[in-house]
């Protein structure tokens, strides 16, 4: 993290400016793509350089939509109206060590 003052670690920094845009003062919610095109904006990071993993298929898997690398986690699945998810990567919580494990 580029903003980064020193009195915070970059993790901390992370989770901050990850709580601005998930929290209650997000100016869109999600499955809107705006709501990841300003959280990626807001990480200085392209879509190619994100991995989206989420378990809501509507909510979560329109990351996709920007060009980010989307993993379905099926562990816990929302998906009411039983989309099918072939189109993405997914699986349970091994499959997505693996999955994270094998990012390029």
């Amino acid at each position: 993290m580029s903003e980064n003052d020193g009195s915070r670690t970059n993790e901390e920094a992370f989770w901050q400016r990850f709580a601005e845009f998930t929290g209650v003062n997000a100016m869109e919610d999600k499955p809107n793509p705006e709501y990841y095109r300003e959280l990626l904006r807001s990480l200085g990071a392209a879509p190619e350089e994100c991995v989206m993993v989420g378990n809501d298929v509507k909510e979560d898997m329109a990351a996709e939509t920007l060009g980010v690398r989307c993993f379905l986690l099926t562990d816990c699945l929302i998906n009411p109206d039983h989309a099918d998810v072939s189109r993405w990567e997914h699986g349970g919580f091994p499959l997505l060590q693996n999955f994270l494990r094998n990012l390029k």
